[in-house]
């Protein structure tokens, strides 16, 4: 299991993320080699460098900084966009209640007109 990989947190995350797998399928009605073979082949990469390399840029500080940046910058615009949609709902009802005061407004007019004519 630990072939290729130097890092020992990633060797018992992924001994950790196999067994629960296996658990998974097992439950599943699967046998236990079935089970290991197909944990394996869905976990385990073919190359343990390249799951290490990954494990090592996101784990960086240059690279949790701009994490943060992204879900902060996110958390904003998704709270303005919120904010927006709620000021566009309360214009339009608002809209619909100035529009039936105006109609109603425009309808005595024009039976006031109507009523003060000359037949």
């Amino acid at each position: 299991m630990s072939e290729g990989f130097k890092d020992r947190e990633l060797i018992d995350d992924l001994k950790d993320h196999i067994a629960t797998e296996i658990e998974f399928l097992m439950e599943s009605g699967k046998g236990f080699n079935e089970s290991f073979e197909l944990a394996k082949t869905k976990l385990l990469p073919e190359t343990p460098y390249q799951l290490e390399k990954d494990l090592k840029l996101l784990t960086t500080q240059k690279h949790n900084i701009m994490i943060k940046k992204i879900a902060y910058i996110g958390g904003y615009l998704s709270a303005i966009t919120i904010c927006l949609s709620i000021l566009f709902i309360a214009l339009s009802f608002q809209n619909e209640l100035q529009v039936e005061k105006r109609r109603e407004i425009l309808e005595s007019q024009f039976f006031l007109e109507m009523s003060s004519r000359p037949i």
